[in-house]
């Protein structure tokens, strides 16, 4: 069986809020993480922190493994 190649989180992202036609201000209101913060985080500036990621793959309905996995 084969693996799925690992992605780049800010990829993933992207292309996730635009699957869900939703906006990185979204994303802020839904998680608690303020606009910048996950503006760095969706542009590849920064990688959050756990506690971070556990909160964008709630919003985004996934787990966090599918955030690198996409």
């Amino acid at each position: 069986m084969r693996r799925k190649k690992e992605k780049p989180l800010h990829n993933v992202l992207k292309q996730r809020l635009a699957m869900l036609g939703k906006s990185q201000g979204w994303l802020s209101k839904e998680t608690g993480i303020t606009i910048n913060h996950v503006n760095k985080i969706v542009n590849g500036y920064y990688n959050p922190q756990l506690l971070s990621a556990k909160k964008i793959a709630k919003a985004l309905n996934c787990m966090i493994d599918d955030l690198w996995l996409f």
